[in-house]
């Protein structure tokens, strides 16, 4: 038998500091390296898709966005009165603009549109070898001419004031305002990305997208807390109260990583083999690091529970990700294999127990005599 409890996948995400003024907490985070599209994560963007026969084209790497004729859109939104705007609101994605064409010198088949009031907006649009931003509805404003054909990172900060700023790559390219426009803007909020014009169509290159506009009603790490109260709902470990522990990351939201009370990584829970019988994956709580420990249960079990007789191997020795790969077979006569998971931290190394009362007795001594332990 292995040891095998449950498994919840998880992208972990902290606060970002990318090439703007401004530190932000990303509220909505959308990532294509998740293997989830747009409108499959929360808070979940709308997606309005008229292109035939393109559609949402998800890889790997990223998210192909595509339209074929000036009356087709395809694209993802959050709006409503739900959607609250901080000062400034902040738009953050990375994109490449592959081919396409427009009808009208203020549009691009990659946009980013942006509504924080009633009718009172702008856009960011990027097209062949240029960004720019529109002064009024079908008038071009700022204009960068810069390559768009490769992936570069674009940042949008909007002030209650109305400035708007876009940094590429980090640096200060365009400024500009919001405008009043029915035609161009909308009457509720709104953040929508893609191809959204009727003037234009192409394609473009979706790495991620985030913005710090709180949306209502979202438990995105499933914690218990809300994204208004959890300073990064994108990691389960990290939510208001949690044990701080020292990782370098403020696990209890009091604004200051490893703080008062910082203990070595605790136990490692809900570690899986995977239907491929040679995947472990776990939680990614308890650790800038992790060792794994492979072992014989038929020994163990010989040596009524003494770990320093049974651990056969040193499977990880500081990984930097949650997963481990095994792909062993079983030999014949072999009771079976078992996995234990400990958390690295700054602070030293955390334990091989499990943290559940059923665990007869602690593992970390026994293992630790043993002379395939990981360093």
């Amino acid at each position: 038998m292995r040891f095998n409890w449950r498994y919840s996948p998880l992208v972990a995400a902290g606060l970002f500091l990318a090439g703007g003024s401004t530190w932000a907490s990303f509220d909505s985070k959308w990532q294509a390296p998740s293997g989830l599209l747009p409108d499959q994560i929360c808070p979940a963007w709308v997606l309005t898709d008229t292109a035939s026969p393109e559609d949402p084209a998800l890889t790997a790497t990223h998210l192909m966005l595509s339209t074929s004729a000036g009356g087709e859109n395809i694209s993802y939104g959050h709006f409503g009165a739900g959607l609250q705007f901080p000062d400034p609101l902040i738009i953050e994605f990375r994109a490449r603009f592959e081919s396409g064409s427009w009808s009208t010198d203020s549009r691009a088949p990659l946009a980013v549109l942006f509504t924080t009031s009633p009718d009172v907006g702008n856009a960011l649009y990027v097209r062949t070898g240029q960004i720019f931003l529109n002064v009024d509805n079908n008038i071009r404003g700022p204009t960068a001419a810069l390559d768009t054909a490769s992936f570069h990172t674009y940042r949008t900060e909007v002030t209650a004031a109305g400035v708007v700023e876009v940094f590429y790559d980090g640096a200060l390219t365009l400024t500009g305002s919001v405008f009043i426009s029915n035609s161009h803007n909308s009457a509720t909020p709104r953040v929508v990305w893609g191809e959204v014009s009727t003037f234009a169509q192409g394609t473009s290159e979706w790495v991620f997208l985030r913005h710090n506009a709180h949306a209502t009603g979202c438990d995105q790490d499933n914690d218990g807390f809300q994204y208004a109260d959890d300073c990064n709902d994108l990691d389960q470990c990290t939510y208001p109260g949690a044990p701080e522990i020292c990782d370098g990351l403020d696990n209890d939201c009091d604004l200051v990583p490893d703080g008062a009370g910082v203990v070595p990584p605790g136990p490692i829970k809900d570690l899986q083999v995977l239907v491929d019988a040679a995947t472990l994956r776990w939680i990614p709580c308890g650790g800038c690091s992790y060792d794994v420990v492979k072992g014989d249960l038929g020994a163990l079990r010989s040596a009524g529970g003494d770990f320093s007789m049974a651990v056969t191997s040193c499977l990880e020795d500081d990984s930097l990700d949650a997963y481990s790969l095994d792909p062993a077979i079983v030999p014949p006569g072999t009771v079976g294999f078992f996995y234990l998971v400990r958390g690295e931290g700054h602070c030293g190394h955390g334990t091989y127990d499990s943290g559940y009362r059923s665990q007869v007795a602690p593992r970390d001594a026994g293992i630790s005599a043993s002379t395939t332990d990981c360093p």
